[in-house]
This record gives C-alpha cells, structure tokens and sequence, in this order.
C-alpha cells in the first residue's frame, strides 16, 4: 500500500509525473495512453490546487470521489477517441498474392502476413480463421490505416480475387 496520504502536494507532485510521462507517451506514438496519463494529470493538478485552498474534509473526501470518475472516464474516452480516429482513416483496396505467414510463438508478438501485389507490400494481422481464405492464389482485402493510432492495418473485408 501507499505510506503517503493523496495530499494537495502530493496531487500537484503525481499531477507534473503524469503530464511529464504523457509527454513521452504522445512523442513515441501512443496517443491512446499518452491522452489518458494526460487527462489525469491535468485533473489531479486540478484538484491538487483546488483542496490546497479548501481544509474541509467532507469537500477533500468528495474531490477524491470525483477525482477516480474522472481517472476512469478519461479511460473510457481516450479509447473512445481514438477508435473515432482509426475510423476516420480512408478506407483501401489491395489485391495480391499472400507472402510470409509468420505464427508467432511468443504471445506478444502478433501473428501477421504480408500482401505483396506489383506496387506495395502492405502488412496484416493474421487470424487462424481466416486461413481457407488464403489458399486462392490472389485475395483482395478492403482496409483502413492511420500508423498514427496503430500499428495494423483494420481490415473490413477479406475475398478472393476473381479472375475475368
């Protein structure tokens, strides 16, 4: 357990880590948790400053109350954000032929595929369901990518590509 009391200066010290970290966070790319550790930074400095000036224990008691719902909605909305942003990506097509099926062993490493066709090679995450799809010689999947939200392609539609 925690030896110290969540006090104003407290708050105010873990407010400047978590913005500080937040920082980080955002400048490698990962906005989801960089937005999170920002959005609670910033209310623990809110709320660090605001119990510095009152000494009441019933309002210090309700501003912690409120203070976990805002750690938890800035949870719930930096998710939410970010899932908008990865649907505002343009949706693409690419047709190809299926190179190099990694399965991974490691549980942290994703299982992917690569789509290679004359112009790209566009890298995918690979599904154990999806495997009768890939016997054809060519497939075309409909995706949606923003390297900025993550790391994969979204895919919308695997098929096999019709030869006329």
């Amino acid at each position: 357990m925690l030896e110290e009391e969540l006090t104003s200066e407290n708050m105010i010290k873990y407010a400047s880590y978590s913005i500080i970290v937040s920082l980080f966070l955002l400048i490698f790319y990962e906005f989801e948790f960089g937005i999170m550790v920002l959005a609670t930074g910033i209310s623990l400095g809110i709320f660090g400053f605001s119990t510095k000036k009152h000494s009441n224990k019933l309002f210090i008691f309700l501003l912690k109350i409120i203070l976990m719902i805002f750690i938890g909605c800035s949870i719930y909305f930096s998710f939410e954000i970010s899932s908008y942003m990865r649907l505002k990506a343009p949706i693409q097509k690419i047709c190809g032929s299926v190179k190099n099926i990694n399965i991974s062993k490691n549980r942290h490493t994703p299982n992917t595929f690569e789509l290679v066709n004359k112009r790209k090679v566009v890298t995918f995450l690979y599904y154990q369901e999806d495997k009768e799809l890939f016997s054809s010689p060519n497939i075309c999947i409909e995706y949606a990518f923003d390297d900025r939200w993550e790391s994969y392609p979204r895919v919308f539609k695997i098929e096999s590509e019709s030869i006329h």
